[in-house]
């Protein structure tokens, strides 16, 4: 699938926009440019290419020339023309084109409003944007996202060509907005959807903010200067919107985009904010059906309220928009139909919402997140809080105190796993898919994200998960095949004998399982026998806080927990990484320096030159492309070393460094050489495990300072859940055993 295009749709893309022009040119006066008709157009061309070329090893442009693709596409112009009329596609074409003409001309504009904008490919820009007379009166539909979103199918053309009505190659959520557009036209509105998430631009100058891509062309749109006061009304004017509408999903991600943009507007223009510039566009975030009644919920709380209050509500049908592009274009058009009832202002009270705004995302103020956060929590454990319900109207505190509280707690629960199975959400799902599967045979990644995704109410990339599956101290995943760098060629097998030692069966029925869209999903936790977040250890870093937790030994792991089954005393533990060759020791408190290993080969000359090093081991988490991109290259550079090779295996670092004249002389003499190569070299990190943050058993966020309190809460968790087990299998033995003596009483008589 080539997201850019290529030669193959310039071939059919031309030969539709010939056939349409014809059509068009009568209706205007010095007829309609062939780009005009090209941006009504959205192409899909399926082809087989004989001998395909790309622009690069990434193979998003095909370059072959079309006599060389092997064969010939012919539209059918009658079946053009037909689909152009029944479309509406002239219609619109032509109302375009005059009301192009009808503009005022360009030379009445400011010299700053007339900035050429035609780089910018995805921007759908407003008719009177930029109009002296009418740009108050735009805004600009900012959207999220870059997904591919198909339209209506058309049946196979011929040669093996298949052409598409509506086809969409970028943005899902630019697709909503100009399905939308059709409702409330494209004079007062423009599109623009924004790759990603926009950068967080507080604490960056103005040069580095304007050299972000984004930011540089949301700047150019807006016409927004910088150190410009746009509390004037005479420099609001010269702006080319009079405000901007942000349309995003109505989940925590689409409310975190919504404060980066916020953010970026209150860092270099606070005056804005005060003025009204900004609202946002409202989208139902779930969907209940039965027959032909709907009902929409716009957050989780007024969702679980309404099942909470409705007996049957498992009669209805919910669907679960997890992005933009879930809805239809029928659905965009009753959205904008009732335009006004979707928007929500945006106001600012006074200071506090500064505060706020700048309490969330200045990097500086991680602290004051953290006491915002457990306040927050604590306030919600004792019901003092809610969601913010639905409303037209919201201060940018309540913005934040609301939405982006919530978008943090996400953040927190995906960064930061669980101490009792040392699992995040993302790979609690996998594990959970996995134990439900009958077969263990290989599967690729990208089968696996699909499965999780239809049963788990995953509504993420498969990257979030990916390290996971490889990065596994404990193999409940044996990788198979790994080609190139794409995930989706990846194959990994799943190992369930050992997996199901760890995670006992008879535990499933004891576990509390989630619940979303109407079904059970992952469980809130699993209940290892072992603390498998000593095991494989963990590291993430989320809003206010992070964690590191380092790996040990397994056996050592279990001979402690043995340790404390027998009431005896816990023996202290160095980190362990599996397959590391180095050495591990531990500088102070909760501090070890972890070093890889070198050695100076016993076969080379006594009197050579140039001294030979073999480095056989770096330090934990450096890997070799980047060890020689940031450090050999460097040492190269400054005369150090003379040059390198690499004789890497599988599972083992080579390096063979041969040093230049000079510093092999430094290095024969044997005073401090270890402890000078190893700093030389980098061959040595210190490592701390003063951030072991993790969820306890109640989710609640927890400091550990220990590895003896992690081994000792997860015992005690994992002790509780043996006691329910023994209750609950006593319970079904007693009734298997009144089961018997009925059917034993049934027989006699």
């Amino acid at each position: 699938l080539l997201f850019q295009g290529g030669k193959h749709v310039d071939h059919i893309a031309d030969q539709i926009v010939n056939i349409i022009k014809p059509l068009v040119d009568p209706n205007l006066k010095s007829g309609i440019k062939k780009v005009v008709i090209k941006n009504h157009l959205c192409t899909f061309v399926n082809a087989l290419i004989e001998n395909p070329a790309f622009s690069s090893q990434t193979k998003d442009v095909l370059t072959t020339s079309v006599s060389a693709f092997g064969s010939k596409c012919v539209v059918d112009a009658a079946a053009i023309k037909e689909w152009a009329e029944r479309s509406g596609l002239i219609e619109d074409l032509t109302s375009d084109a005059l009301a192009r003409e009808g503009r005022p001309p360009r030379k009445s504009r400011k010299a700053a409003v007339v900035e050429d904008l035609s780089d910018i490919v995805k921007l759908e820009d407003a008719n009177w944007a930029g109009n002296d007379d009418r740009s108050e009166e735009c805004r600009l539909l900012i959207t999220e996202g870059k997904s591919c979103h198909f339209g209506k199918p058309a049946p196979l053309h011929a040669d093996g060509f298949i052409l598409l009505d509506e086809f969409d190659t970028g943005d899902s959520a630019k697709a909503l907005a100009v399905a939308g557009l059709e409702v409330v036209g494209r004079d007062r509105y423009g599109v623009f959807p924004i790759m990603g998430k926009l950068t967080n631009v507080s604490g960056l100058t103005e040069e580095k903010a304007n050299s972000t891509k984004e930011i540089n062309h949301l700047i150019r749109i807006l016409g927004l200067k910088y150190s410009t006061d746009y509390s004037l009304p005479k420099n609001r004017k010269t702006l080319r919107y009079g405000g901007i509408i942000i349309l995003t999903d109505q989940d925590e991600d689409g409310s975190h985009i919504k404060g980066l943009i916020i953010n970026f507007l209150h860092t270099y223009w606070p005056q804005l904010l005060r003025n009204g510039f900004v609202q946002s566009f409202m989208t139902p975030l779930l969907k209940a059906r039965r027959g032909s009644e709907t009902i929409s919920f716009y957050n989780m709380k007024e969702f679980d309220r309404w099942k909470e209050n409705t007996p049957d509500a498992d009669k209805f049908t919910i669907k679960y928009y997890k992005g933009l592009g879930t809805s239809t274009s029928k659905e965009a058009r009753e959205y904008f139909s009732n335009f006004e009832k979707h928007l929500v202002q945006f106001r600012h009270e006074d200071d506090n919402d500064d505060l706020r705004i700048r309490l969330v995302f200045d990097k500086r103020r991680s602290d004051d997140r953290k006491r915002w956060i457990s306040e927050r929590l604590l306030a919600r454990d004792q019901e003092v809080t809610a969601d913010a319900p639905k409303t037209n109207d919201i201060t940018y505190k309540e913005f934040v105190d609301n939405e982006l509280f919530r978008y943090s707690l996400l953040d927190l629960r995906r960064s930061i796993p669980s101490v009792v199975d040392g699992l995040k959400p993302s790979q609690r799902k996998v594990i959970h898919t996995l134990l439900r599967r009958s077969s263990n045979k290989e599967i690729k990644v990208s089968q696996l994200a699909a499965a999780v995704a239809l049963n788990e109410g995953y509504h993420h990339g498969e990257w979030r998960w990916l390290d996971f599956l490889q990065l596994s101290a404990i193999l409940c995943f044996s990788r198979v095949q790994f080609f190139g760098i794409s995930c989706k060629v990846l194959r990994v097998k799943w190992e369930e004998p050992i997996t199901r030692l760890i995670f006992p069966t008879a535990d499933d029925e004891l576990l509390h399982y989630l619940e979303e869209e109407n079904q059970l999903i992952e469980p809130e936790w699993y209940c290892p026998i072992i603390p498998m977040i000593l095991i494989n250890g963990a590291e993430g870093i989320a809003t206010g806080w992070s964690t590191r937790v380092l790996s040990h030994d397994i056996n050592k792991v279990i001979d402690n927990v043995r340790r404390l089954i027998e009431g005896e005393k816990f023996e202290k533990m160095t980190p362990s990484f599996s397959d590391f060759s180095g050495s591990v020791q531990e500088i102070e408190e909760n501090r070890f320096e972890i070093r890889g290993k070198f050695s100076f080969p016993p076969s080379q000359r006594k009197n050579a030159s140039n001294l030979c090093l073999e480095i056989v081991e770096l330090p934990v988490g450096e890997w070799t492309n980047r060890y020689k991109q940031n450090i050999l290259h460097p040492l190269q550079t400054k005369g150090l070393i003379s040059g390198f090779k690499e004789y890497h295996t599988e599972r083992q670092v080579r390096f063979v460094v041969e040093l230049s004249k000079e510093f092999s002389i430094r290095c024969r003499r044997p005073a401090g050489r270890y402890g000078d190569l190893m700093k030389i070299f980098k061959l040595s990190s210190v490592v701390s495990t003063n951030s072991m943050v993790l969820f306890d058993s109640l989710g609640h966020l927890k400091h550990y300072t220990t590895v003896s309190d992690i081994m000792k809460e997860h015992f005690q968790v994992r002790r509780q859940k043996y006691e329910e087990r023994k209750e609950y299998e006593t319970k079904m033995l007693d009734a298997q055993l009144r089961r018997s003596e009925n059917q034993v009483i049934s027989k006699r008589f």
